[in-house]
């Protein structure tokens, strides 16, 4: 004897579980992207040492640099320091079992890198802003 009403709740739970897996799998393609922005802030922080040289030959010392410059040359620690937590809050969230609050916090660290390769940008353009 067959109870459609129980045949409902079973396909009912079978996209509830789809829908957990789905969402794993965008949590874990977005700390990917995460993972590959705070990577290239690292790449591009650590070569910000490169610039202050550069700048120093082309403008000689008596010449001041703007101060965004300045204070991207002078925050390289900084930003090598922000791109190694990104990197760690990114994987610990992996390992998160509540799927809301992690997407939440992979959004606010991601906005991180993005900021710092706009600084690294702006620092490579030479303009003074």
């Amino acid at each position: 004897m067959r109870f459609p009403m129980n045949e409902a709740k079973q396909t009912q739970q079978e996209d509830a579980i789809d829908f957990l897996k789905l969402a794993r799998a965008i949590r874990f393609a977005l700390v990917a992207m995460v993972i590959g922005f705070s990577y290239l802030g690292l790449r591009a922080s650590l070569v910000i040492k490169g610039f202050g040289k550069i700048y120093e030959d082309m403008l000689g010392r008596d010449e001041r640099l703007p101060v965004l410059t300045t204070f991207v040359l002078n925050a390289r620690f900084l930003f090598v320091t922000i791109s190694i937590l990104i990197f760690i809050i990114a994987v610990a969230t992996l390992f998160s079992r509540r799927l809301v609050r992690s997407v939440y916090i992979i959004g606010v660290v991601g906005a991180s890198p993005s900021c710092r390769l706009l600084f690294s940008i702006m620092l490579c353009s030479g303009r003074s802003w």
